[in-house]
């Protein structure tokens, strides 16, 4: 994913969390599943990128929304969805 992120050009940092310290802290429980903070590094919004793996069958971009809800200063409207893909709970 590193690699990838790189290739990419992702304007992020990537974080490694070997032992899943982070992830389970803030919940996370399935790769991909993003969780995005607010400045005062208060979880806003756990879940999914999108509603669908397969690009032509996406209608939400829920990351998005709440991205743009906090940077509209408005509570984010779904703070929470359920993350599809690979299971790291072990």
């Amino acid at each position: 994913m590193a690699r990838r992120a790189r290739t990419k050009g992702y304007n992020l940092p990537y974080l490694k969390d070997p032992e899943g310290l982070l992830a389970r802290a803030f919940g996370v429980t399935r790769t991909p599943q993003v969780c995005v903070l607010d400045r005062d590094r208060v979880l806003r919004y756990r879940g999914r990128v999108v509603d669908a793996r397969d690009p032509a069958r996406v209608r939400r971009r829920d990351l998005q929304e709440a991205v743009d809800d906090l940077l509209a200063h408005r509570e984010v409207r779904v703070p929470e969805t359920d993350a599809f893909g690979c299971s790291i709970v072990g």
